[in-house]
């Protein structure tokens, strides 16, 4: 991640060969204010100062964790220990995102959609209608894996569990197929059937219930591989901290964390905290980086 592009955007060098690279970047800043220009004032911005300083911890923490780190898939994964199938499949670009449903029992401050539209199964803004009419855009393009999201996927668990029977039945058996879910909605029933509709993995938000392991619990006996993933909410990372040991005692397989990022949906909320964010296609929370770095850290250091 680039948290130098306004200072780039400053000093501009007098090369031919550069100014089409610093017109891009200008191009992403003067997006960035119109997209976000309600809230002129209220969002920090990353200056030239501000990038040096969160560059150089960063720096830093990268030095920490790199020997200790693999990167997969041109460095766009780093991981430590292991890698969860559905994340390699990710980040092949093999597998097929379907929002069940737009609606959610939790209130995120962070969520980056919506969450409040009741509409029908959707991928890649392209709906499907039935179960069939999924299985087929499957097959079409042979997708290695299918995430089940939403919303909160779970508050309509017999149409989720109506389309999973349905990939089992008619796509590739090898398919990897999860689900995210924030929990609140889950069930020992639901859980189990889910794994016999052939589930392999589910992954928790447990930042919608306040970090409660006890959430997931149920899951475990069933799904074989339990996920957490969530966003690295800065102000929480005491919490992060505490947390990590209680996942590995719980039966935890993987954790998944990334940073904040702003969007048209979150941020109202996310004006309202004192985050500085980094110019981009997608602006994200630089203090949430450099707190998933840190994370990074602590689990090498006592290598959980």
């Amino acid at each position: 991640m680039d948290w130098n592009i306004s200072a780039k955007l400053i000093v501009l060098f007098n090369s031919r060969k550069m100014k089409p690279y610093y017109r891009h970047l200008n191009t992403i800043f003067n997006s960035n204010s119109e997209q976000y220009s309600y809230y002129s004032g209220l969002l920090n911005w990353v200056n030239s100062s501000q990038a040096s300083i969160f560059q150089d911890e960063r720096d830093i923490l990268l030095k920490e964790i790199r020997s200790k780190m693999h990167s997969s898939y041109n460095n766009l994964k780093p991981w430590y220990y292991s890698l969860s199938r559905g994340c390699e499949i990710c980040a092949a670009g093999k597998w097929s995102c379907l929002f069940i449903s737009g609606v959610c029992n939790a209130k995120c401050f962070f969520c980056p959609a919506p969450q409040d539209q009741d509409d029908i199964p959707t991928s890649q803004m392209k709906s499907f209608n039935t179960s069939q009419e999924y299985v087929d855009y499957i097959n079409m393009f042979g997708f290695k894996g299918v995430a089940f999201s939403g919303g909160e996927p779970l508050l309509n668990a017999s149409k989720t569990i109506e389309y999973i029977k349905a990939i089992r039945i008619k796509c590739d058996p090898e398919i990897w197929i999860w689900v995210y879910t924030n929990g609140l909605s889950g069930t020992r029933d639901i859980y189990k059937k889910l794994h016999e509709a052939g589930v392999n993995e589910i992954r928790f938000n447990l930042c919608a219930t306040n970090y409660n392991v006890d959430i997931l619990k149920d899951a475990v006996p069933f799904i074989a591989k339990v996920t957490v993933e969530i966003p690295v909410v800065p102000e929480d990372f005491e919490k992060l901290k505490l947390l990590i040991p209680q996942l590995i005692k719980a039966g935890v397989s993987n954790l998944n964390i990334h940073e904040l990022r702003l969007t048209q949906h979150n941020a109202a909320l996310l004006s309202q905290r004192d985050y500085t964010y980094a110019h981009g296609h997608s602006p994200m929370v630089i203090e949430s980086e450099i707190a998933a770095h840190k994370a990074v850290v602590i689990c090498i250091y006592f290598k959980i």
